[in-house]
């Protein structure tokens, strides 16, 4: 019998067992995501004072219709706004890396070697959105394809991204990656 799991089946239920903490046992003396979502909750004041995000309304709990798989001990169901967060817009007022879509290499999920380094005066209207390195840019212009990358690297010019992305920079001790990894999985398409 003819086994039909081609390579991006296998590799798809691979990312989903990951996303879903089923692919390693799990360590009883991990810190619980409750003590990291209260460090969070710090470092989101601190942020706030500081004036580098804006204070966000509290968002709703999760419903248990809203869950699509349980969870391993000491995991919890948050928001994605719960694990990052995003630098707001500016209109460009000087020469910048100007990142959108078609920036991204869609076979390997990353940045693409040419930047694009604009003046302000030739930056496109979409050009508004402040990213740095480790912040992980989702397009929401179809989604299906999954332009998904992360910031990965430093700039000599200011990043700025195109609206078409929804960004997501993560609070300290959430790792970018994983948030890519969701962002790819199915359960989140």
């Amino acid at each position: 019998m003819k086994n039909n799991l081609n390579t991006e089946d296998l590799k798809n239920k691979i990312l989903q067992l990951a996303v879903q903490g089923k692919l390693v046992e799990h360590d009883p003396n991990d810190e619980p995501a409750s003590v990291l979502l209260k460090k969070i909750q710090k470092e989101k004041e601190r942020l706030v004072k500081e004036k580098k995000i804006r204070k966000s309304k509290p968002l709703p709990p999760i419903t248990e219709d809203e869950i699509p798989f349980e969870l391993p001990n000491g995991w919890e169901w948050v928001r994605l706004k719960d694990v990052g967060y995003d630098f707001g817009q500016k209109k460009p007022d000087k020469k910048f890396t100007y990142i959108d879509v078609g920036s991204i290499n869609q076979e390997k999920s990353v940045l693409g070697e040419n930047n694009n380094i604009l003046n302000p005066e030739n930056a496109p209207s979409r050009a508004r959105k402040i990213v740095a390195n480790g912040t992980v840019i989702y397009s929401t212009v179809r989604p299906y394809l999954l332009n998904i990358a992360i910031i990965d690297q430093d700039f000599i010019y200011e990043p700025i991204v195109s609206t078409a992305f929804a960004i997501v920079h993560p609070y300290n001790g959430i790792f970018n990656k994983y948030i890519y990894y969701c962002l790819k999985s199915n359960f989140f398409y």
